[in-house]
């Protein structure tokens, strides 16, 4: 995935990535939004491990937030932002 990222970007550009994160959750769904059915499944990776991986593609992570659950736990929310090197 951050391989494909790195090809597409040209040098200099950003990357802005938000994604829900976890302790390595993986999860089997059936309901896609709007309970339209689907059977789809995803895997919830520590912000940390996120952050590796873009690095490890060969892009800079510059920022990164990480927003705890609301009301109504829906999950971690995680922003990264990285550019690839000119």
């Amino acid at each position: 995935m951050c391989a494909e990222f790195h090809r597409t970007l040209a040098p200099g550009d950003r990357l802005m990535l938000v994604c829900r994160v976890g302790k390595g959750e993986h999860l089997c769904r059936t309901l896609a939004y709007g309970n339209h059915p689907a059977h789809f499944e995803s895997y919830r990776l520590p912000a940390d491990r996120i952050s590796e991986l873009l690095e490890d593609a060969g892009l800079v992570v510059t920022a990164r937030l990480v927003q705890a659950p609301g009301e109504g736990g829906k999950g971690t929310i995680a922003g990264f932002m990285a550019r690839k090197p000119e």
